[in-house]
């Protein structure tokens, strides 16, 4: 297994222990929801989202600390409507856990209200507009964590980087 698929694993494996207790309370099947562009111009991001997810799971076996596994996943499309559209039907319909995206930041944002109003942990990892993570967190969105660097947090290397080149 090579070093990224052990990397991805090993992450996927720590998110579910954090979100296991939900499930044993519940003693049902550990829900997973993948909030996605699965159409339009970013859906090669979504066609990898889910690409990843299910390689990790298959992994683990599609189980994690004896529960079952089952996967989720909403397109939207990148755009604000669709993603709000789209992390509804996660909460209300497939009752899901957890969610993993949002991928673009707009569709991010648009889904962390509603993700937050039923109390479901979602995670970003490719979405990085600055006001996710000023949302987030104590005094904002309890219930949304980033795992990527944010704009803010790459403009300053990647402005270094750029200037060492062109000298």
């Amino acid at each position: 297994m090579s070093s990224f698929l052990k990397g991805v694993t090993v992450v996927v494996g720590l998110v579910l222990m954090v979100f296991l207790t939900a499930v044993a309370d519940d003693g049902g099947t550990l829900k997973i929801g993948l909030l996605g562009p699965y159409s339009g111009t970013q859906a090669w991001e979504g066609y990898y989202q889910e690409r990843c997810a299910r390689t990790a799971l298959e992994i683990l076996g599609w189980e994690f600390g004896g529960f079952p596994i089952k996967l989720y996943k909403a397109d939207n499309a990148c755009g604000v409507t669709e993603a709000a559209v789209a992390a509804r039907k996660l909460a209300e319909i497939d009752k899901v856990t957890v969610v993993f995206g949002g991928m673009c930041s707009s569709s991010t944002l648009a889904g962390m209200p509603i993700l937050e109003e039923y109390g479901i942990p979602s995670i970003t990892c490719a979405s990085t507009n600055p006001t996710i993570t000023q949302l987030s967190g104590i005094g904002g969105d309890e219930w949304h964590f980033r795992i990527n660097a944010s704009d803010e947090m790459m403009a300053g290397p990647w402005s270094e980087s750029l200037l060492r080149i062109k000298e």
